[in-house]
């Protein structure tokens, strides 16, 4: 159940700038108030906690303080990976571990998971014969459950891109194939429509490079009720507004 789980929020920040101190809420507007709606509608806290002995509701604010995590990202995706790996290594307990990433955000998670397993992962069309290979940093946290990414550059990863004709994104080799093994992520053919539990979410109109990466779901034409019109500005929207696809996945996936 959810309330077992942790959350972890990462903000990308070099568009609207970088702060020292992160607003749940504020920073992930929508997605802060889903999560938040999800405890109180799914009673996650009933229960939780004793009094005299007698068990009590423990509120949202109180389990979030040690089950939701935030953090920002920076144009230097070393700095990101660093900040996803030093969250995740000291999460203890059964739960399952969620990864949300907005903007250059999710692509410091990409380079986490590129981090955890480079050999196996690490391909860039300009560079066949592996020269810049990356050295391996971490180590896969095994309970990761799902991770979405918002108009994050995925371009900026050397990661395998979308698994192309007849092939299924599930090759030894794809991110998709590694989460799917090492991860509690549900990714591949083998899993059933509508169960996997990865969303790379590419927002039109933006001047994001938002590229497929092979195994993980992809969507380029997301549903809002509004947009702006300018590129920037509708970059920045998205990191706080959800499509009516990112709702339904996450309240699926955060459960």
């Amino acid at each position: 159940m959810g309330y077992h789980d942790h959350y972890v929020f990462m903000d990308g920040c070099i568009v609207k700038g970088c702060h020292p101190v992160i607003d749940f809420d504020r920073s992930f507007g929508e997605y802060a108030a889903l999560l938040r709606a999800m405890y109180r509608r799914g009673g996650w806290g009933r229960g939780a906690r004793r009094v005299l002995g007698v068990p009590v509701a423990e509120s949202f604010d109180s389990w979030a303080a040690t089950h939701v995590h935030t953090a920002q990202s920076t144009q230097n995706m070393g700095t990101g990976s660093d900040r996803v790996e030093r969250i995740v290594q000291v999460l203890k307990g059964p739960g399952n571990v969620h990864l949300f990433g907005t903007s250059a955000a999710g692509a410091a998670v990409l380079e986490y998971f590129l981090r955890t397993a480079p050999n196996t992962l690490y391909w860039h069309a300009r560079d066949p014969l592996a020269r810049r290979l990356p050295r391996q940093k971490f180590t896969i946290h095994p309970q990761i459950a799902s991770f979405t990414a918002i108009d994050a550059p995925t371009d900026w990863i050397p990661l395998r891109r979308g698994g192309g004709p007849g092939r299924s994104g599930a090759e030894p080799g794809t991110l998709g194939a590694y989460l799917a093994k090492y991860t509690r992520i549900k990714a591949g053919p083998g899993t059933p429509p509508g169960a996997h539990t990865t969303r790379l979410e590419d927002v039109p109109g933006t001047w994001v490079g938002g590229v497929p990466i092979a195994g993980l779901d992809y969507d380029n034409t997301p549903h809002y009720d509004y947009l702006p019109e300018e590129p920037v500005a509708r970059h920045i929207y998205t990191g706080g507004h959800m499509s009516h696809e990112t709702r339904a996945f996450l309240e699926r996936v955060w459960r």
